[in-house]
């Protein structure tokens, strides 16, 4: 996880918090970061839970 932080700017909170799935919501810049760094699609990222 410490390269994903340094190599994106993410801060280290939000990146553990997104790692072990405790937040309820990603602003868009991070999610940006995290799909570049990853060469990821957004879709790959979220899905929806009714």
């Amino acid at each position: 996880m410490l390269d994903v932080v340094r190599d994106t700017g993410i801060n280290r909170s939000t990146a553990n918090r997104l790692y072990h799935e405790s937040t309820s919501s990603i602003d868009f810049e991070t999610l940006e970061k995290l799909c570049d760094y990853l060469e990821s699609d957004v879709g790959e990222w979220l899905e929806t839970i009714k």
